[in-house]
């Protein structure tokens, strides 16, 4: 037993010296010594393999061409006229409509550009900044393909109403509010460009070449474009859109139409060449006729012939003159331009100003203007005045880029276009311009001069460009009666809405017809941003009341139907297409059990064609 159990030993010995060292040096050779081994686990070698295995699949070929086709997409989505040039559906042809369009829409901008940064309360030249650089952006990233934006009456209208409420307030904590005039310029001279002019004192660094009440006003305006563009961004961003649908026509007609009276109350005093001081009604329509009936004394007859001989000629030639030029060459004569140029030769040749007293425009600097940060301290002042300037921007451009789109047959994203809209004027309000839309007249007159995409903004951008830079100081002798002129004589296709309410009384669309009145009544009695919000919380009401008792009556069995259709005896016509063919049917009614789930169609009668 001893033997056999040493023997026994020593084979498990001998077995264990023997495939040791075997597995050993296999081990060593597979996977290397243990200090090897954790090298390569932890060290670098198999950390530089793994890297270079994934930037080889990373790097592959397929792998960048899906990169680049999704940073393509990704551009394309960014810059939609990039995506409309590079598929190949634009052609010469629509470029060189294109460029007719844009040349005219230039020609609308200039006049109106200068017209409603006068309405703004603000300069003419800032109407012209926010004809150029939010339209520039536009054109890039805009989704519409026929949506001319640009400076609109509404807008600014609303604009000079949230300034005149708020820029004394802004002037009374400025520094040195009592200083006029400074010596630093807020715009770039293109044949002298001075940045570092004498700003050694506080109130001259603020005023960059405005008095204090120029400044104030400046600094609201693009403060409260600012407010209102983060309001559309964020209405975009999130996917609210859909708000705008509760804009209903109505609404904004009614609007519309009560709002130019406040546009053409406005206008009056220029027209007469009075100051009117104002009055303490509570109605502002009546306070400002109160103002200028008390100093209708001092009217300057010299403005008020110039009024005159602008307005009667500019309406024959809109109203009679130009729907003939359109069907003979489907361009309407620029009568806003020439009225103004004609206005602008009277005033150097009859000097009217020096002689007669007529007001002109004044300074029109030449060149860019320098940017401007808003004053967002003064934010909570403004930020509920500028949503009515949100409102009806967003609600004018989204319904004129709707109906061009369906015209036209293409899709629009409303909520990127509200993003685009708001970043627009957003990046217009760091350089001196306001608030910016669409306008349905501009936009009509460049879609009938053929614009087929936003090539057309572009041209426009670069006329006006040129204008900014050279042509500028010509208009300073423009009377203010003559842009005054081309805002009334706009104002006439609004006035003529009051038809809706005859229209809306025969068609008996009752709910309609109090929307309109009681939006109208509201804006020419409260005032245009009161107005505006009441004829808003009631449209919005009349339609959520609408579609409940819509869903309501859907929701009801159909028993009371069926036997109002079985007490007339009725037949209802059925038509429907399948695999084999087409069929008609007259399905009676008449005999419908309205005591069983399913009624009973009896007697149908009818032929089917393969």
């Amino acid at each position: 037993m001893t033997t056999a159990t040493e023997s026994e030993a020593d084979l498990l010995e001998s077995t264990r010296s023997e495939t040791v060292p075997l597995l050993s040096d296999d081990l060593h050779h597979v996977y290397g010594s243990s200090t090897t081994r954790r090298r390569g686990l932890l060290g670098k070698k198999l950390f530089r393999g793994r890297c270079s295995n994934c930037c080889n699949s990373c790097c592959s070929e397929p792998t960048m061409v899906a990169l680049k086709h999704r940073a393509g997409s990704l551009f394309q989505l960014l810059f939609p006229l990039y995506s409309l040039i590079s598929g190949g559906s634009y052609s010469s042809k629509a470029l060189v409509s294109d460029l007719l369009a844009g040349l005219t829409m230039s020609v609308f901008h200039i006049p109106q550009g200068l017209a409603y940064g006068l309405l703004a309360g603000l300069r003419p030249i800032n109407g012209l900044y926010t004809s150029l650089i939010p339209v520039a952006l536009y054109s890039l990233l805009g989704r519409s393909r026929h949506l001319s934006l640009g400076t609109f009456s509404l807008t600014s209208l609303l604009l000079a109403d949230m300034i005149g409420t708020t820029y004394r307030q802004y002037m009374d904590q400025l520094p040195g509010s009592n200083s006029t005039i400074s010596n630093c310029s807020l715009y770039s001279e293109v044949d002298e460009i001075n940045l570092n002019a004498d700003c050694s004192s506080d109130s001259d660094e603020y005023y960059g070449g405005l008095t204090v009440e120029e400044y104030a006003r400046l600094q609201v305006a693009v403060l409260g474009s600012f407010a209102a563009s983060v309001i559309n961004m964020a209405l975009g961003t999130l996917q609210l859109g859909f708000v705008m649908k509760y804009v209903s026509n109505p609404m904004l007609r009614g609007f519309t139409t009560a709002a130019a009276v406040h546009i053409f109350t406005s206008q009056v005093p220029m027209l007469l060449g009075v100051q009117p001081t104002g009055g303490d009604n509570f109605v502002k329509l009546i306070a400002s006729y109160t103002g200028i009936i008390n100093d209708i004394a001092s009217t300057n007859w010299a403005t008020v012939i110039t009024s005159v001989a602008c307005m009667v000629p500019l309406y024959l030639m809109k109203e009679y003159l130009n729907p003939r030029v359109k069907k003979c060459i489907k361009v309407p004569l620029p009568v806003e331009l020439l009225i103004i140029l004609s206005a602008l030769v009277a005033s150097h040749a009859l000097q009217l100003q020096s002689r007669f007293g007529v007001d002109v425009v004044g300074t029109v600097p030449r060149g860019l203007p320098l940017p401007l940060v808003p004053d967002f301290s003064f934010m909570p002042n403004v930020l509920l005045p500028c949503l009515p300037v949100s409102l009806v921007g967003a609600a004018m451009s989204l319904s004129i880029g709707k109906m061009y789109a369906l015209q036209f047959d293409y899709e629009v994203n409303y909520n990127g276009e509200l993003f685009v809209l708001g970043t627009s004027s957003l990046f217009g309000s760091f350089f001196q311009c306001f608030y910016a839309t669409g306008a349905l007249a501009r936009c009509a007159v460049v879609v009938g001069a053929g614009m087929k995409s936003q090539v057309a903004s572009a041209v426009s951008c670069l006329v006006l460009l040129l204008v900014v830079l050279a042509v500028g100081p010509l208009f300073e002798a423009v009377p203010d009666c003559a842009l005054a002129s081309v805002i009334v004589v706009s104002l006439v296709g609004l006035f003529k809405q009051v038809t809706d309410i005859p229209k809306l009384w025969r068609e008996a669309k009752y709910l309609d017809l109090s929307t309109w009145l009681l939006t109208a009544v509201s804006v020419l009695v409260l005032d245009v941003s009161l107005g505006l919000a009441v004829g808003f919380c009631y449209s919005l009401a009349c339609i959520l009341v609408t579609r409940c008792m819509a869903t309501r009556r859907e929701g009801q069995p159909g028993d009371g139907d069926t036997r109002d259709a079985r007490r007339r005896g009725s037949k209802i016509s059925v038509s429907f297409n399948n695999k084999y063919g087409s069929s008609s049917a007259t399905v009676d009614v008449s005999g419908v059990d309205s005591a069983t789930k399913y009624p009973m169609m009896i007697g149908p009668t009818g032929r089917t064609s393969k």
